[in-house]
């Protein structure tokens, strides 16, 4: 009598293929995963820039940065919490992903070619995904690969 099952052979061609599968479909959730960060990253930096315009209104000027200072958004920018301006900055507090905002000024970075002195701020930072049409680019040695520039002067 003949019995009914499958051999060892067809099991393991089964958990293989299905093996395959799950690291594929793993992969792209980590690229997805990526995507959803840089896009929370660049509202977070709308929402931002929203609040830097309504500071602006109240108290004619914008927050004055230092003029070199890596991730120093969270202690620069403090004003627009303390003011309401916004519930609060982001936590990402570490190099590349960190925010770096400069207020008027000149600087050798260029955001999209131009020089961010001719702007009234301007945000550098990284993203996971640099290939994104979201946000400018920048090119240089410190790791920031995006800007976002406030109003021209």
């Amino acid at each position: 009598m003949k019995s009914k099952g499958f051999t060892l052979i067809e099991l393991l061609v089964v958990v293989a293929i299905i093996g395959i599968l799950a690291t594929v479909v793993l992969a792209s959730l980590g690229s997805a995963r990526s995507r959803a960060r840089d896009a929370k990253r660049i509202t977070e930096l709308k929402q931002i820039q929203n609040a830097l315009e309504l500071y602006y209104l109240d108290n004619n000027s914008y927050p004055v940065a230092n003029a070199v200072a890596d991730c120093n958004a969270n202690t620069t920018l403090a004003p627009l919490v303390s003011g309401g301006y916004v519930p609060s900055l982001p936590t990402e507090n570490t190099l590349p992903f960190c925010i770096n905002y400069y207020s008027q000024g000149g600087s050798a970075w260029t955001c999209n070619g131009e020089n961010r002195g001719l702007f009234s701020y301007a945000f550098f930072f990284a993203l996971e995904n640099p290939n994104t049409s979201l946000t400018q680019t920048i090119s240089n040695s410190s790791g920031f690969t995006h800007c976002i520039v406030g109003p021209r002067l």
